[in-house]
């Protein structure tokens, strides 16, 4: 849901119940350019869960990149990726 500054400062507390009930991204918008985004708690720890992950594997020497569903299932997301092509 994309919203003004204006907006969101007269309707904080219901837009923030909002988002953390439903976990839609709340967007502020002004002059046509985003600002910021709010998400939910759980949005929020899955992001912190990526960059952990993200951070690990950067700190393995010869580490080969993964795909999004391998990085998905790693996390838990889906039961398992789809079979991997062989990288070059």
């Amino acid at each position: 849901m994309n919203i003004s500054p204006i907006a969101l400062k007269k309707n904080l507390t219901d837009l923030l119940n909002h988002v953390s009930k439903t976990g839609e991204r709340l967007v502020v918008v002004s002059r046509g350019k985003i600002k910021v985004a709010i998400i939910s708690a759980e949005a929020l720890e899955l992001l912190e869960d990526m960059d952990e992950a993200v951070a690990s594997w950067e700190n393995e020497e010869g580490a080969e990149p993964i795909t999004l569903e391998e990085l998905e299932a790693e996390l838990g997301l889906i039961e398992e990726p789809a079979p991997a092509k062989k990288r070059k």
